[in-house]
């Protein structure tokens, strides 16, 4: 059955087949979308903050997002609030390199910020230890 179906079936008919049988359905993929966020804790483990953005690319070019603006909108969107500060929401007229390059350059920053965040949260918790 195999071979007949190879035989029979041309080049893109098979194309066809094969992404109607792997593509994920677009609600799965718009859930995949709101869970994943980039929040303080991720750069305090050292989550890549490119491999974050590529992860959302592909999901929102699975659930057929094509723009690049939406795909920058939902990147910055899935960003933790405490970053919007350092990184403008994108504008309909940048193209996805000017974005990547802006958030690349917040990678330091927002090391720093984490690093402070983590600190002070620590401090805290070894003093309300300290006074017991």
């Amino acid at each position: 059955m195999k071979q007949e179906l190879l035989d029979n079936v041309d080049l893109e008919q098979w194309y066809i087949i094969l992404i109607k049988q792997f593509k994920k359905q677009v609600s799965s993929v718009l859930q995949n979308i709101q869970k994943n966020k980039y929040i303080i804790t991720d750069v305090y483990k050292g989550k890549l903050l490119w491999i974050f953005a590529q992860k959302l690319f592909w999901h929102t070019k699975a659930a057929e997002m094509m723009s690049v603006y939406n795909q920058l909108i939902i990147v910055w969107n899935n960003l933790d609030l405490k970053f919007w500060v350092h990184m403008p929401e994108p504008q309909p007229t940048i193209i996805m390199s000017q974005f990547l390059k802006l958030l690349n350059s917040k990678t330091s920053l927002w090391s720093k910020i984490t690093c402070k965040h983590h600190c002070v949260s620590v401090t805290a918790l070894n003093s309300s230890y300290q006074s017991e």
